[in-house]
């Protein structure tokens, strides 16, 4: 009986915390925390290729096909993009503040040569994933309200932001050394997870694409 009550306790607790979160941004993150919590006790990338994943795509698939599917995909891109930047460190200050004076050097040399740079890869694949969470994230808000029109701005929009990878996969063991030696910590398994996750979504989005195309031939 007293483990009953004290469970009520923590349920009255919690609900009442939940009404005053409610309406603020930090429901939002509370929640977010929660579910990655849920998914692993450990930092992980929800990859849409895991073969065990309830977020895998396949190539082939038919996402256009109905509504359900095309949740699913979004959903898949959503997860996998929130894994990236719940699990790769912030990057040093110091670092982003060298990358930004190299990128806006009047010396093309040095505008190319920050993009070998270990830290700009890393950069590179955070806001590829941030830019994938606000497409997903928009996706999944207006699914039911968007145009065949807009929809394919979306798929172009996820496209253009897995067109190219930030890194090559057999360069990931390597990345993951340098990046340690200057005292930032990311797994070799991230970022090869990482690499495949983002070749499978460009890969998944180009069939998607083929298949808006193919089923706006069917309704004409």
């Amino acid at each position: 009986m007293k483990k009953d009550i004290t469970m009520k306790k923590i349920i009255g607790v919690g609900q009442r915390t939940c009404l005053e979160l409610k309406h603020t941004s930090l429901w939002k993150k509370l929640f977010l925390t929660l579910v990655f919590l849920g998914l692993n006790s450990e930092a992980q990338i929800v990859s849409p290729r895991a073969s065990q994943s309830p977020w895998r795509l396949e190539f082939s698939e038919n996402y256009c096909e109905n509504s359900a599917k095309e949740k699913h995909l979004w959903n898949s891109i959503n997860f996998f993009a929130k894994s990236v930047i719940n699990t790769f460190p912030a990057i040093p200050p110091e670092q982003l503040a060298y990358i930004k004076r190299e990128e806006e050097s009047s010396n093309v040399d040095r505008q190319i040569n920050i993009t070998r740079n270990p830290f700009y890869k890393i950069k590179d694949t955070l806001e590829t994933a941030q830019n994938l969470d606000e497409i997903s994230r928009d996706f999944i808000k207006h699914q039911n309200i968007l145009s065949y029109v807009k929809k394919t701005e979306f798929i172009g929009r996820t496209m253009a932001n897995v067109r190219s990878i930030p890194f090559d996969l057999e360069d990931a063991k390597q990345l993951s050394k340098n990046l340690e030696s200057r005292g930032y910590q990311i797994d070799e398994k991230h970022l090869r997870d990482t690499y495949l996750a983002l070749f499978t979504l460009r890969m998944t989005m180009i069939s998607h694409l083929i298949c808006y195309g193919e089923k706006n031939i069917k309704v004409q």
